[in-house]
C-alpha cells in the first residue's frame, strides 16, 4: 500500500515537472526594450551646457529619453564622464 502510494506520487511529480518543462519551452523570454525605440525620436536638437549636479541621467529624464540616447547622440564612449560647463546635445522641449 505504501508502495503505491510513493509511485503514485512519483508519476504525478513527473507528470506536473513535464507540463511544466513544455509550457516553458514556448516562451520567448523576458521582454526587451531597446533604448532607441523606447522613445521617440527627436524633431529638433538644441545644445545645453550641463549645471552642478547634473549627471546624462538627470537630463535625459528631464528629456524623455534614455540615458543610452544621450550617450550615442553625444558619442560618449563613457556616461559617467559629464562635467560642470560642457556642453550636450539633447532634444529640445
Amino acid at each position: 500500500m505504501k508502495n503505491t502510494r510513493l509511485l503514485t506520487g512519483i508519476a504525478i511529480t513527473i507528470v506536473a515537472v513535464s507540463i511544466l518543462i513544455f509550457a516553458l519551452a514556448d516562451r520567448k523570454g523576458p521582454a526587451v526594450i531597446d533604448h532607441k525605440t523606447a522613445f521617440s525620436p527627436p524633431k529638433e536638437i538644441e545644445i545645453i551646457t550641463v549645471k552642478e549636479g547634473e549627471s546624462l541621467s538627470v537630463i535625459a529624464y528631464r528629456r524623455g529619453v534614455s540615458w543610452q540616447y544621450l550617450a550615442e547622440l553625444n558619442n560618449k564612449k563613457n556616461p559617467s564622464f559629464v562635467r560642470k560647463g560642457q556642453s550636450l546635445k539633447v532634444p529640445a522641449k
